[in-house]
């Protein structure tokens, strides 16, 4: 599984799921339509296994899902995780493990009755994690995995904002914004930006600015206001504007940061999704392991919007 502090970031921002754009709180619609089905049959004081966890978000639902069952979550991912203590019921004990790698799990064999992943195992080695899940899952145990495809919508609104994130590198928007930042100068009151008017230096990296803010427009309008570009050229503009320019730079500084972290995160995910072509061979793996392979298929949204695909395994 790869390595993780733009995850360790990520996560620590109270995100739940790995969707925060998408769902305020936890998984919900389709998502939580498919968990529930799948979580029917579990067990009376069942022991489940939650593999690439992120902040708790399956170990919730869990808890929402089955309210009249007790049992247990355990949650570890590669990444520093950390529980919102406030979203726990009592019926289901949910506990999450940071810095573990499912390639090399750190619990006992016949574990888990039922071991689970929301877009996070896909991140790993299968020859290695899931052989790893075989070994901890009890006899008549099953692991349940919703994986990132290649065609998923949420594959394609990766792509999408790739696209255009290498497309604000490309008109060097970042310098561009922080060029029309020195340019004003430190600015003290309204006073001294009625001074600017007519300052050349200024009005030539406004224009520059303009010119590369439109261009960005006219590439992808969606993606545009999804990064909270205009938002943070605003918050430069207004309430940060009589802020020292070394200030503001930080500031620019965060914001490209942010970025640099969602861009390697979006690379993984894109890395990450199940290839149409591998499926067979990845049903073959499991059924060698020893596993009997229940179920496998796309889940889609109404609108046929597809998420990912599911893969049921029994051992």
């Amino acid at each position: 599984m790869n390595s993780n502090e733009h995850w360790s970031n990520y996560w620590s921002q109270g995100a739940i799921t790995s969707l925060s754009n998408d769902f305020k709180d936890n998984y919900e619609g389709a998502y939580r339509d498919f968990w529930k089905g799948s979580l029917i049959e579990v067990p009376e004081g069942f022991n489940a296994l939650d593999i690439g966890c992120g902040n708790g978000a399956l170990g919730l639902l869990f808890s929402e899902l089955l309210p009249n069952k007790i049992g247990k979550v355990t949650g570890c991912d590669l990444a520093e995780v950390k529980l919102p203590q406030n979203k726990l019921n009592n019926n289901v004990e949910v506990f999450l493990d940071s810095h573990v790698n499912c390639e090399k799990l750190p619990y006992m064999p016949d574990s888990f009755d039922i071991v689970v992943s929301q877009y996070g195992i896909e991140y790993s080695c299968f020859d290695l994690s899931l052989r790893e899940v075989f070994r901890v899952l009890r006899k008549g145990g099953k692991g349940i995995f919703f994986m990132h495809f290649e065609s998923s919508i949420i594959c394609q609104q990766a792509e999408n904002t790739l696209k255009f994130i290498d497309k604000m590198n490309q008109l060097n928007v970042i310098p561009t914004v922080e060029e029309f930042c020195i340019s004003l100068g430190e600015l003290k009151d309204r006073n001294s930006l009625q001074l600017l008017k007519g300052n050349k230096e200024s009005e030539i990296a406004r224009g520059k600015l303009n010119k590369s803010l439109n261009s960005l427009m006219e590439f992808d309008k969606e993606e545009f206001h999804l990064l909270a570009l205009p938002n943070v050229i605003k918050a430069l503009m207004t309430e940060y504007l009589f802020i020292k320019v070394k200030d503001k730079l930080v500031l620019i500084n965060d914001y490209s940061n942010s970025l640099s972290q969602q861009y390697t995160r979006l690379q993984d995910l894109k890395e990450a999704a199940i290839k149409e072509l591998r499926l067979p061979n990845l049903l073959s793996f499991c059924e060698g392991l020893g596993f009997i392979v229940a179920d496998c298929n796309e889940i889609k949204r109404a609108n046929g919007d597809c998420l990912g695909w599911a893969m049921t395994l029994e051992k």
